[in-house]
């Protein structure tokens, strides 16, 4: 039904977003709609969420030359996808709207202070560290009023702390049959 129908189009106020409300149809203003790459790292910014995606494997997201960089201070989620392994030093240093990181199972690195702040603004930084992570940097949340880390025992997850960071841990079961 009309649940999976998208309509694109420019500008907040016309016709198409009329119609789209009125159906419950989602909306997409093309005005606020960024989309392109940089090196093997595709990207798409959307109403505050940022999405990264590759064809490739062990593909690191690095701090320079991002296309979206300007519009950092509107990024409240960012979506990582398969394929990117390691997230170099200060890649999102200074994201000051973000809440939310989504990364895939397969990362295996985060560089120091790649989601620090200058200054914090009350907001809740929520992320979940995969077991495979391998490597976490040193001030990786600094200047953040609050971070939760979701993460696993025996992994460097257990390692983060500060005032600001709370951190669950779980388990990690293997099942043999």
């Amino acid at each position: 039904g009309l649940d999976r129908l998208t309509l694109y189009s420019y500008g907040a106020e016309n016709i198409v977003r009329a119609y789209a409300e009125k159906y419950g149809i989602r909306y997409v203003d093309l005005d606020s709609y960024s989309a392109g790459s940089f090196g093997d790292v595709s990207y798409m910014l959307y109403d505050g969420v940022l999405t990264l995606s590759t064809e490739g494997q062990n593909v690191v997201v690095s701090a320079k030359d991002q296309p979206w960089a300007a519009q950092r201070d509107t990024i409240t989620k960012i979506e990582i996808g398969a394929g990117i392994t390691a997230i170099e030093a200060e890649a999102f240093k200074d994201y000051p709207a973000l809440t939310e990181v989504l990364v895939p199972d397969y990362l295996r690195s985060i560089g120091e202070g790649a989601f620090a702040v200058s200054a914090g603004n009350g907001a809740t930084l929520t992320m979940t560290i995969p077991r495979r992570v391998e490597f976490l940097g040193a001030h990786l949340f600094d200047g953040r009023d609050r971070v939760e880390i979701l993460g696993y025992y025996d992994s460097p997850a257990e390692q983060l702390q500060g005032d600001h960071i709370q951190v669950t841990l779980k388990r990690q079961y293997k099942l043999l049959l």
